[in-house]
């Protein structure tokens, strides 16, 4: 357990350090609406909800509640569509080809309401802890 903490510590001081290279991009003013066009969309198809949400210049990060719905698609797949679609459509506005995204998504379950909101203020922080912004309303691309 302390080395997955320490390894996803590690992740994120090196996503956080990059922002001006060629995949800093999803914060850009063209990127960002398609990720939280993509968000809507699917939150409104299937079961799951994304109350909280940011988008970082080089990932995203994302609060994901299921609404119990039945089983309408896992969050697997969920987040293969939002990748897939996302990339189609980020390649489309670059001009570019390729993958996007990497296969690997960070999980951590909320189990009490005090995690969730937790975990709310935790992504909402994101910009401030990454030095993009002084203040965490001063982000445009969370919800």
């Amino acid at each position: 357990m302390e080395f997955q903490r320490w390894e996803f510590k590690e992740i994120e001081k090196t996503l956080d350090n990059v922002h001006n290279d060629d995949n800093a991009f999803l914060a850009d003013a063209d990127i960002a609406p398609i990720l939280i066009e993509a968000f809507e969309f699917l939150e409104n198809k299937y079961c799951w909800r994304f109350p909280s949400f940011v988008i970082m210049p080089n990932h995203v990060h994302c609060l994901c509640v299921s609404d119990k719905e039945g089983d309408k698609i896992s969050l697997t797949d969920w987040f293969g569509q939002f990748k897939k679609y996302t990339a189609r459509e980020i390649n489309r506005n670059r001009g570019k080809n390729g993958r996007g995204w990497v296969d690997e998504n960070f999980d951590h379950w909320c189990r009490t309401p005090e995690k969730e909101e937790g975990v709310k203020r935790y992504i909402l922080k994101n910009p401030v802890k990454a030095g993009l912004t002084l203040n965490v309303e001063d982000w445009k691309w969370k919800k």
